[in-house]
């Protein structure tokens, strides 16, 4: 890049914040209502500096009507997203790509390609059979969403939640 005669080059910085400045530069210069098509944008990018990518993409969203479809394996953009606005995709026994979910919570949409859900939830019930059924239940929202919780049987009632999770409410 060359303005006001000085030059910038990757030389000066890493490859992930040139291609920034780039696919910066190539938004503000796209037309109103464009389609912005990205493919992992977020490669040698730390996660703060993807997350204010995020938030300038979203931004010339907003204001530049663009219609963004972005491909990443990358939490940090897709964190604050709405589920509707998360499509998640596998590779399907056959070698295909397939879609797995029209709408995915953040926290789960990396799941199929191993990586761990934060911040798991604890179910705890008093008997085995509660215990399956809420299993069963959970799985209704798919594998990802089922795996963010942990469900424990603990019989003998609230005396022995509160005995194992003195912190638990009551």
């Amino acid at each position: 890049l060359t303005t006001g005669g000085l030059a910038y080059s990757e030389a000066f910085a890493g490859s992930g914040e040139f291609a920034v400045v780039r696919l910066v530069v190539a938004v503000l210069e796209a037309p109103t209502h464009s389609l912005v098509l990205l493919d992992e944008p977020e490669v040698s990018l730390h996660p703060g500096a993807q997350e204010r990518l995020m938030e300038f993409l979203i931004e010339q969203v907003k204001v530049r009507h663009h219609q963004l479809v972005m491909s990443t394996h990358s939490p940090a953009m897709i964190r604050h997203l709405p589920p509707d606005a998360i499509k998640v995709f596998v590779r399907n026994a056959a070698g295909r790509v397939a879609l797995v979910s029209q709408e995915s919570e953040a926290s789960e949409a990396f799941f199929y390609i191993g990586e761990p859900i934060p911040g798991g939830r604890t179910i705890l019930v008093e008997d085995a059979l509660a215990a399956e059924i809420v299993r069963m239940a959970l799985r209704h929202g798919g594998a990802g969403f089922a795996t963010q919780f942990d469900v424990k049987h603990y019989p003998g009632g609230s005396a022995v939640v509160w005995q194992t999770y003195p912190t638990f409410p009551r």
